[in-house]
């Protein structure tokens, strides 16, 4: 969704889902869970976990509208190698 953002949470989601939007409306990003190609083949698309919601309601984002910062995180827990997610997918990432 527009207008997402992330702000990491100091205590695990409460039991009660219910969504935890900011002051804008806006809805917060809990994590981010896991990344795949766009149809088209041509952009990255991450999975994004809200605050509050379930897996069930898990939005795919592209990366690009996502805070920088918080793909960077991503990219190094899941251990991706850097800039693999600047490419287009299937791209091969040239060694020197």
């Amino acid at each position: 969704p527009s207008g997402v953002e992330w702000r990491p949470q100091k205590e695990p989601a409460k039991t009660e889902r219910r969504p935890e939007k900011d002051a804008d409306d806006d809805y917060i990003i809990d994590y981010l869970v896991a990344h795949a190609p766009a149809e088209d083949e041509q952009t990255w698309l991450i999975r994004v976990r809200l605050a509050g919601l379930s897996r069930s309601e898990d939005t795919w984002e592209p990366v690009d509208a996502l805070p920088v910062k918080m793909v960077e995180n991503f990219i190094r827990r899941k251990k991706l190698q850097p800039g693999t997610l600047s490419r287009r997918p299937g791209e091969q990432h040239l060694s020197q």
